[in-house]
């Protein structure tokens, strides 16, 4: 018995290794492996950094600028030069992310060779453990698929959510009934038993408040319901948005929408 039990937790401790190396392959690839996004998110970094450029050379820098294209002796040119030099630096500090991002994105490709080969050779454990020793080359493409897993970890409904949320539609739905059946049930009547017209309107309109009216005993709730529907399909967006265009752009996206959700107020 003691040796089935050794044996037992032998097997399910291999499992769980498995499966943490899967996990970690799955997170190495979203980071390190080429893909056509890396394209759109380049043009879209390189973009960043010509208006940063633009700026400090038509703006913080062109008192400086100015000058060296007016000319001077060899001389003052060098000093001048010197300090334009410090200043667009200084000033390229804004966008100091997009250069390094830029590297990063531009070195992937010879580093996921690399980790191919040893988890083809060795093992995906060996393929980790390599891309524990360079991780540092792509720190911030590592932290924004953090974030973005922080992001999405927390906007993914719990069984708990789901079926708070099919509870919350069924008491939404009795409240409708009861409206429909009861307080409003004479005007819904005129409603429906009457023909096109002027007072087909004013009826409408009154139907409406009244449904309003009798339905407020749910109103939280119902606020509650579609702020769970919304998690699900800002969460569906961004996965879309993650795979067709980049991490960034999921990002974006979630800080454009996270004030429409009372999780993140």
């Amino acid at each position: 018995m003691k040796v089935i039990l050794v044996l037992s937790f032998a097997c399910l401790t291999n499992a769980f290794a498995q499966e943490t190396d899967r996990q970690d392959m799955e997170r190495i690839q979203r980071i390190l492996k080429p893909s056509k996004a890396d394209q759109h998110m380049l043009d879209e970094l390189h973009d960043r950094i010509n208006k940063a450029e633009t700026v400090c050379n038509i703006g913080t820098c062109k008192h400086l600028r100015d000058p060296l294209l007016a000319g001077r002796g060899l001389r003052e040119f060098k000093e001048m030069m010197k300090k334009y030099d410090e200043c667009m630096g200084d000033c390229r500090m804004i966008v100091r992310k997009e250069y390094d991002l830029v590297e990063e994105l531009e070195r992937k490709e010879d580093y996921w060779k690399n980790v191919v080969e040893i988890q083809e050779e060795m093992s995906p454990r060996d393929a980790a453990a390599y891309w524990g020793q360079i991780r540092v080359y792509f720190k911030n493409l590592d932290e924004e698929e953090r974030k973005y897993e922080l992001i999405k970890a927390a906007l993914q409904l719990t069984d708990a959510d789901k079926r708070k949320m099919e509870k919350l539609d069924q008491q939404i739905r009795k409240q409708d009934r009861t409206c429909k059946t009861g307080q409003c049930a004479p005007i819904r009547i005129l409603l429906l038993e009457g023909k096109m017209s002027a007072d087909n309107v004013r009826l409408s309109e009154k139907l409406a408040e009244c449904m309003k009216e009798c339905k407020q005993v749910v109103a939280h709730k119902e606020r509650k319901l579609d702020n769970l529907k919304k998690q699900e399909d800002y969460l569906r967006n961004m996965e879309e948005i993650r795979a067709a265009l980049s991490v960034l752009d999921a990002l974006i996206y979630f800080d454009e929408i996270r004030s429409d959700l009372e999780l993140f107020d």
